[in-house]
C-alpha cells in the first residue's frame, strides 16, 4: 500500500535553533514491488450520447476516447422499457407490453461506434432507476411487493435480451443497484437483491426455452455505494454470508465522499479477496461530495485545472490502493462543470477538457497491462500524490506526480531494485498537464547515473516521468 509521510517543523522550537527551510519532497518508487495490474479506464454514455452523435467532429471524439485513452469499458443505463407490469407472472414475459428504443437509438449506439476502434471493449450495464411500477410513488423501491425480486430479475433479463436481439451485444458486467445508499436502499435490502435476484436472473439465462437468444450471464458488480467508506461497511458485513458474497463477482465503489482517504480504499482492498476492484464512478463536477473544501470551495468546479488536479489526487489514492479499473462518470456532456472527459454541446464541435489530459497521463501512458507498484513520498505537502506503473518485462516505469501546491519546488526521484538498492536512471521523458499544457512532453533527459534524479516540480500540475534504468 502506498505510504505518504509528511514531516513538518514542530510548532515551538528552542530559541537557539535556526529555522530550516522545508526539504523538497522525495518520491521513492519500487518498480519490482507489484501490487495489482491496472486493467483499464471506463466511462459512461447513459446521458448525452446524442450530443456525441450530433458533433461534427464525432469521429475525432471517438478516436480521442477509444484509441488515445486506455478505456476498455463503456457504462450504459438499462432502458425503463416496462411502464407497467407486463403480467402477473414474473416467470413469463409478455414482450408486446415492453417498449424499447429502436436499434441504434439509445446509448448502445456508442458501443457500436467504439468497438471497431477498440476490439477489447466491454459493456457495463446498470439499472439507474427501478421500473416505475416497482417503486413507491415513483420513488423508493417497493420491497413490500412479494414479487419484487422476481419481477426485477424479469426486467433485467428483458433488457439483456434487447441488448442481444436488437443491438447484437452481450452485457459483460451488471450493476444491479447503482448507488443504493443514495436511493434510500439499506444494506440489508441491497443484500436481499444480490441474494435473490442474481439466482433468479441466472435461472432465466440458463433456461434455453426462455432464452433462445443465447444471452450470457454477466459478472455481477457491487455494491457501488457513494463512497469507499460505506462500501467498506457493507462488505464487512456481507463477506461472511455466503448467500450474498457468492453472488458478487466484482467489488465496486464510487468516489463521492472520503475519496482522499487512502485508508478507506486499503480496507476495501483487503476485504475483496480475489475479486477485481472497480472504482465504478467519479467526476469532478461537485466539490461538496468530494469532501475537499480547501481545494474546491465552490459547488461546481469551473476551473479546469483544479478539476484535473483533483482527479490526479483521487485517482492516485484509489488505484494506489487496489483499484484495477477507474471510471470517469461521462465520456461527453454539454455541462459547463467537468462531469465529462469531453465537452460536447449539441450540434457543435466537441473539445477535450483538462481532466481528459489528466486522465491520459494517469491511466494511458504506460504499457497496457502494467502493474501498479509501491510508492512512497516523504517531505511532501498534503496536496501531493503519486501513482506509478511497471510493465514487468521492460526496464521502464511511469510515475505521475500530482501537485496542488501554489508554488513550485524541487523534487528528488529515487528508484529501488528488488533488494532495495538504488537503480541509476538512464533516461527520462517528462509530460505535463498544467494551466498552459495538456499532456505535453516538456523535456527529455539523460541524467548522470546517480542514485537520485533531481528535478523541478512546478506549481499546480500533473507530471509524468517515463524513466528507464
Amino acid at each position: 500500500m502506498p505510504i505518504q509521510d509528511t514531516f513538518r517543523l514542530a510548532p515551538f522550537l528552542p530559541a537557539f535553533l535556526p529555522l530550516v527551510a522545508a526539504a523538497d519532497p522525495v518520491v521513492t518508487i519500487s518498480p519490482y514491488k507489484h501490487l495489482q495490474v491496472y486493467e483499464s479506464g471506463a466511462t459512461g454514455f447513459t446521458w448525452y450520447w446524442g450530443h456525441l452523435r450530433s458533433a461534427p467532429n464525432r469521429d475525432e471524439v471517438l478516436h480521442w476516447l477509444f484509441q488515445d485513452l486506455n478505456i476498455d469499458y463503456v457504462r450504459i443505463g438499462l432502458e425503463p422499457c416496462e411502464p407497467a407490469n407486463d403480467n402477473d407472472d414474473p416467470r413469463s414475459i409478455d414482450w408486446s407490453k415492453l417498449k424499447f428504443n429502436p436499434p441504434n437509438e439509445s446509448n448502445e449506439w456508442v458501443c457500436h461506434q467504439a468497438k471497431p476502434l477498440n476490439p477489447r471493449l466491454k459493456v457495463i450495464a446498470y439499472g439507474h432507476a427501478f421500473p416505475t411500477w416497482l417503486r413507491v410513488n415513483g420513488k423508493e423501491p417497493d420491497f413490500s411487493n412479494r414479487n419484487f425480486h422476481a419481477e426485477y430479475a424479469e426486467w433485467i433479463f428483458a433488457n439483456l435480451v434487447n441488448l442481444k436481439r436488437a443491438e447484437g451485444m452481450n452485457c459483460d458486467i451488471l450493476d444491479l443497484c447503482n448507488e443504493p445508499d443514495y436511493k434510500g436502499i439499506g444494506k440489508d435490502q441491497a443484500a436481499g437483491i444480490f441474494e435473490n435476484v442474481v439466482p433468479l436472473l441466472r435461472a432465466w439465462v440458463n433456461d434455453r426455452t426462455r432464452n433462445p437468444w443465447g444471452v450470457t450471464m454477466p459478472k455481477i458488480m457491487a455494491p457501488s455505494c457513494l463512497s469507499a467508506t460505506v462500501t467498506r461497511e457493507w462488505l464487512s458485513d456481507w463477506k461472511g454470508k455466503r448467500s450474498i458474497w457468492s453472488n458478487i463477482d466484482i467489488v465496486s465503489t464510487h468516489q463521492y465522499g472520503g475519496g482522499f482517504e487512502a485508508r478507506n480504499y486499503a480496507e476495501v482492498n483487503a476485504l475483496r479477496g480475489d475479486r477485481p476492484f472497480f472504482q465504478s464512478e467519479m467526476h469532478c463536477g461537485h466539490s461538496t461530495v468530494l469532501n475537499n473544501p480547501h481545494q474546491l470551495p465552490d459547488d461546481k468546479v469551473e476551473d479546469q485545472l483544479e478539476a484535473a488536479l483533483t482527479l490526479g489526487r483521487l485517482f492516485s489514492v484509489a488505484v494506489g490502493n487496489g483499484v484495477s479499473v477507474y471510471d470517469y462518470y461521462m465520456g461527453v456532456s454539454p455541462q459547463e462543470s467537468p462531469t465529462s472527459l469531453v465537452h460536447s454541446p449539441h450540434g457543435k464541435p466537441a473539445t477535450r477538457r483538462k481532466v481528459y489530459f489528466a486522465f491520459k497521463q494517469l491511466s494511458s501512458m504506460q504499457t497496457r497491462g502494467s502493474n501498479v507498484v509501491a510508492t512512497r513520498i516523504t517531505d511532501a505537502s498534503p496536496g501531493c500524490d503519486v501513482i506509478a506503473y511497471h510493465s514487468g518485462i521492460e526496464r521502464k516505469a511511469w510515475i505521475t506526480v500530482t501537485s496542488s501546491d501554489n508554488s513550485g519546488q524541487g523534487m528528488t526521484l529515487r528508484l529501488l531494485d528488488k533488494n532495495g538498492s538504488a537503480l541509476p536512471i538512464q533516461t527520462v521523458n517528462i509530460y505535463e498537464t498544467s494551466a498552459s499544457r495538456n499532456a505535453e512532453r516538456v523535456a527529455t533527459e539523460a541524467p548522470p547515473r546517480s542514485a537520485d534524479y533531481k528535478t523541478d516540480l512546478p506549481a499546480q500540475c500533473l507530471r509524468t516521468y517515463e524513466v528507464t534504468w
